[in-house]
């Protein structure tokens, strides 16, 4: 099938956001990604991490045989991300602590995330409740059947890191789908 792609900055991200819960469909998989901005000298994002994990997504996300949905949410630079007040960090719908964070929207709540350490791994993309349609409760939490657990990022910084693994968020969120996108 493929995936619709839709942009959002800190400016712009609310409108984003509920731009897709307000255009809800059930039939499409819904997913929130939270990367690093683009460095306007290289066009590569900032983040090590990111630059990795992207090309995977993607292509990842171009082979499933259901319609998906992918809002980019772009953190800012390195000096905004770090700031431990940054909105994304402190929201208790996210609660990021680093980037590349993938998040599945389903039922008004997060389903299934994978962090920076391991939004990389295709594997992990497909059977991590994030473009599977099957709801396996016990593969939540952390210390959960994929586990997780400290781990350095190049983009997290001190009191942010990685660790955790997969693990259940709840709170606020989306319903999946959406149509009729205004461009961003």
């Amino acid at each position: 099938m493929g995936f619709i792609q839709i942009d959002a900055n800190l400016d712009n991200f609310s409108t984003a956001f509920n731009s897709i819960e307000a255009n809800n469909d059930k039939d499409r998989i819904t997913l929130l990604l939270f990367l690093a901005d683009k460095d306007p000298s290289s066009g590569l994002s900032w983040c090590p991490d990111c630059v990795r994990a992207e090309p995977v997504i993607y292509k990842t996300l171009e082979k499933h045989e259901k319609d998906v949905i992918l809002l980019r949410a772009f953190a800012g630079n390195r000096p905004t991300w770090r700031n431990p007040s940054h909105p994304w960090r402190v929201d208790e719908r996210f609660k990021l602590k680093g980037l590349p964070t993938l998040a599945r929207w389903k039922d008004g709540a997060i389903a299934g995330r994978l962090e920076d350490h391991e939004a990389h791994i295709e594997s992990r993309i497909k059977h991590k409740n994030l473009v599977t349609t099957t709801y396996e409760k016990e593969n939540l939490g952390s210390g959960g059947a994929y586990g997780g657990g400290g781990g350095f990022s190049n983009c997290s910084s001190g009191g942010f890191g990685g660790g955790g693994g997969f693990g259940k968020a709840g709170g606020g969120g989306l319903g999946e789908g959406v149509g009729g996108w205004p461009k961003y």
